[in-house]
């Protein structure tokens, strides 16, 4: 192997070679422990210092200084430290009992009696196309076992097959020397924790423009140990799963083991295409679950590799490639499967059904405990905001008056001792200091309304297309209505007042403008701030959105109910998930919850993973006497998310005298009947659908949900059908995605540059290419083969006609050469701006990206994406 990734052969090691690898490996962990010894000491060191000059220049009042610089060290300490905790994967598995699977154990018994290892002493069982081992204890052979298997390899493979890949992993309980190999993997996951941790802390300041010294230089360092280390602790274990294919082979043929890898990577691309809430909905149908994988996974078919794939190979790669792996197994000596080598491997559990049905009942279980593990650490985030504020004046003489009492009330303690009048000064300075402090809090002059859900869901899909005179008249008309008004206070809370009726109403332009006029007449106007950071929000103006927020958390402290509900609705408006879930789960806590609180908090949790605590929310927004049919809507995609066909059935029967009316509860019987393989039924409610003329983009909606069923003809017909009525980039980004699966390459690329196009108008409701950018350069960049070799160039446009969007960005190229980045360019501007000429070379800056962006193996070259 080379460091430049090129392809120079990976194989089996032996002798000295194998253990100069592995001693290496030690050596560099070592490095990269004693380096990280010496730089936490430096920095004890140097912020022990600093914090003897803190002190000498407090007596001169001149703290500020070295503050920042001690309180960057510190935190700087803190990620070094932090990087040492190892935190506990989340392990979605369940164990098999002996009783489950009497003829996999026998199997299992059979291959370590021949290996002569002791039988593992837990076997589990989890979706997905894996095995693997877990090793426990210090010795070869010796220790605890865990053995897992996954519930996909079983279904895809044949018991000979099976056998072939319980053995390879056997081999390893035998083999590998497991102390030193968890000792390697342990120090490798330390050093790469914190070279993560030091890079994001350089890129924060880097972008605030603060010294990140020594941060930077200790990163520098780090981030070559950690490339080294994995380096060679990766090719460490691929001669471990070397050494486990030659045992397998010993012990059930090669051929066997040759089988199982052929077959592989094109079950794993097979089961990926299952999703997860069509899992749970087969399982709940009752109507044989494992049947139903094995048919879905029989397509699956040997694949050997390309010669393109053959001459490639990733350094980092834990596992070698298929060409090496194939490569150096022994050579088949006429080998036959035996006679029960195609049933398949899942037969060798007594029940799977049962086994799968508890087996998703406890991922299910898992993901709902680690939801509200995220959810106390969310709490947790917005008391430490909360502490930011900045100190109202009656809290400011609160804290005077509890320093004052407690220096006083102890210096006469200790001078004259303890007695009632130092005790009464003690307690009163203490009542008076702490009552001045709740006292001053911020209060709420008005109350932040909360809108139904469906005003806000109608403001939000039909967004209005206002003129500059209809916002003249508007601002004309809020100065007329305080134009009798003397005082500015009272003219600021009538605009505010109006602002906060417009939002009422989901009337963002009104309640926009209401609030610029209000922060005109007060620029510290916290109803003013209160109202641009949800109207702005609305119109995606994040600055806008930040720079309010960040005034009322220092003003405020965010802590009060409308400041709370208003940073939450507004990073809602946003997509800014994870805090909005924050602060609309601290509103929720605070006063009788509304349901468009509920729905928002379970909108936030849902695009953030979180779908069994968005369910819950959901139901209890639906159980309430106010509940509407679109919130019966929002639990209804929830439901078909988590795969709960059963209970989304039961709602829509509720809604039964809607459904007729209703397009959007028409497309829901669609995807019911998709998701439980009823195509005729499926087929006879798409018929109703379009006999109501749906718009072209409820069409898209409709094709994706036939492209989800893998009904992939229906579904090109009706993404074609949707853009003959108009320019829908998201339509030809999913005719993309279905060519790729027929593997017709050239077609889906040629989509997926005409969805780039600025120049044409788009539909109604079209998404524009600007938001689909990154999406649309991911899937072309999958579309081309990994290129070894290849450089990282940044290209910034400083001038000329940029592609809208574009204009003074830098984007992120791989190539080889400069010549083919500047190509991959030209076609990017090409396919953006069909009949503008690309900007000037002159106009672009071309340099090469910082190291750690450079790659380090194999890459899909083209475009990557923005980089600012």
């Amino acid at each position: 192997m080379n460091a430049g990734g090129a392809r120079v052969g990976d194989r089996p090691l032996t002798g000295f070679a194998k253990l100069a690898l592995f001693c290496a490996a030690g050596v560099t962990i070592l490095l990269s422990y004693l380096f990280f010894t010496v730089s936490v000491l430096g920095m004890l060191l140097v912020i022990g210092a600093e914090m003897v000059i803190l002190v000498a220049l407090a007596r001169f009042g001149l703290i500020r200084l070295i503050s920042g610089v001690v309180t960057a060290h510190v935190n700087l300490l803190r990620v070094m430290l932090r990087s040492v905790w190892l935190r506990k994967g989340v392990e979605l598995r369940t164990q098999l009992r002996k009783a489950d699977a009497p003829a996999l154990f026998g199997l299992v018994e059979k291959l370590c009696a021949k290996t002569e290892v002791q039988v593992p002493h837990q076997i589990s069982i989890e979706m997905g196309v894996n095995a693997w081992v877990k090793l426990q204890g210090y010795r070869r052979g010796a220790g605890k076992t865990v053995l897992g298997i996954g519930y996909d390899l079983m279904a895809g493979l044949s018991q000979w097959e099976m056998e072939g890949v319980l053995a390879h992993e056997i081999t390893h309980a035998k083999m590998v020397q497991r102390g030193y190999k968890n000792w390697m993997n342990r120090g490798l996951g330390r050093t790469r924790q914190l070279a993560q941790g030091l890079y994001a802390h350089v890129e924060t300041h880097s972008k605030t423009k603060q010294t990140v010294e020594p941060a930077a230089l200790i990163f520098s360092i780090t981030d070559r140990l950690v490339r080294l280390t994995a380096r060679l602790v990766a090719a460490c274990s691929r001669q471990d799963e070397f050494d486990a294919d030659h045992g397998a082979a010993a012990l059930c043929g090669a051929a066997a083991i040759r089988s199982s890898l052929l077959k592989l990577e094109s079950l794993n691309e097979c089961a990926s295409r299952l999703p997860w809430n069509e899992r749970v909905a087969r399982l709940q149908s009752g109507e044989g679950f494992t049947q139903w994988l094995i048919e879905e996974l029989s397509s699956t078919q040997s694949k050997s590799p390309s010669e393109s794939e053959r001459n490639l190979f990733f350094k980092y790669s834990t596992h070698p490639s298929l060409a090496d792996r194939l490569a150096a197994l022994p050579a088949e000596n006429d080998e036959s499967p035996p006679a029960h080598s195609g049933a398949p491997a899942i037969t060798l559990l007594q029940e799977p059904d049962k086994i799968a049905e508890t087996l998703i009942a406890e991922i299910q279980r898992t993901l709902a405990e680690q939801e509200q593990r995220d959810s106390k650490q969310l709490r947790r985030w917005t008391r430490r905001s909360g502490a930011q504020a900045r100190l109202r004046p009656l809290q400011q003489v609160g804290v005077l008056v509890l320093i004052v009492g407690l220096v006083f009330g102890f210096s006469f303690w200790g001078v004259v001792g303890m007695s009632f009048g130092v005790f009464s000064f003690l307690f009163g300075t203490l009542v008076v200091g702490i009552g001045c402090c709740r006292l001053g809090r911020y209060r709420d002059r008005l109350t932040l309304p909360i809108p139904e859900f469906t005003t806000l869901k109608a403001a939000w899909q039909n967004r209005p297309k206002v003129k500059d005179e209809e916002v003249k008249a508007i601002e004309t008309e809020l100065q007329n209505r305080v134009a009798g008004i003397s005082k500015k206070s009272k003219q600021e809370l009538e605009l505010a007042s109006a602002a906060y009726d417009a939002l009422v109403r989901c009337d963002f332009v009104r309640a926009h403008i209401a609030a610029d006029l209000c922060l005109r007449t007060n620029k510290k106007s916290i109803e003013g701030a209160i109202a641009l950071a949800v109207s702005a929000g609305y119109f995606g103006q994040n600055q806008q959105v930040g720079d309010a927020l960040r005034f009322l958390l220092q003003t405020t402290g965010l802590k009060s109910p409308s400041t709370i509900w208003a940073a939450g609705w507004a990073l809602w408006l946003c997509g800014d998930w994870g805090p909005a879930e924050a602060f609309l789960e601290k509103i929720s806590r605070q006063k009788p919850t509304h349901p468009t609180v509920l729905i928002g908090l379970a909108i936030c949790q849902s695009n953030r993973g979180k779908l069994q605590s968005a369910l819950l929310l959901a139901r209890e927004a639906c159980s309430r006497p106010e509940m509407h049919v679109e919130h019966s809507k929002f639990l209804l995609d929830l439901l078909f998310q988590a795969g709960y066909l059963r209970e989304a059935r039961e709602q829509l029967a509720r809604l039964k005298s809607s459904i007729d009316d209703d397009v959007d509860l028409i497309l829901m019987m669609v995807r019911l009947n998709l998701m439980s393989k009823n195509l005729a039924a499926a087929g006879q409610w798409t018929e109703t659908l379009k006999h109501k003329g749906p718009a072209p983009h409820l069409t898209l909606r409709l094709a994706y949900l036939y492209e989800v069923a893998r009904q992939r003809e229906k579904a090109a017909a009706y993404y074609q059908e949707a853009l003959t009525n108009g320019f829908y980039p998201e339509g030809l980004i999913g005719l993309a995605r279905l060519e790729t699966q027929t593997q017709n390459k050239e077609q889906a690329r040629l989509h997926l540059l005409s969805a780039l196009n600025t120049e044409r108008t788009l539909g109604e409701k079209a998404i524009g290419p600007l938001p689909l950018f990154h999406q649309i350069l991911g899937q072309l960049a999958a579309l081309e083969a990994p290129v070894p070799e290849c450089r990282a160039w940044v290209a910034t446009l400083n001038g000329g006609k940029s592609p809208p969007g574009l204009e003074k960005k830098s984007l992120l190229i791989y190539a080889v050469t400069r010549q083919q980045a500047e190509a991959s360019l030209n076609k990017l501007f090409a396919a953006m701006q069909p009949t503008t000429p690309p900007p000037p070379p002159t106009a672009i800056g071309w340099t090469d990206a910082r190291k750690e962006l450079q790659p380090d193996g194999p890459v899909f070259p083209g475009v990557q994406g923005v980089m600012n």
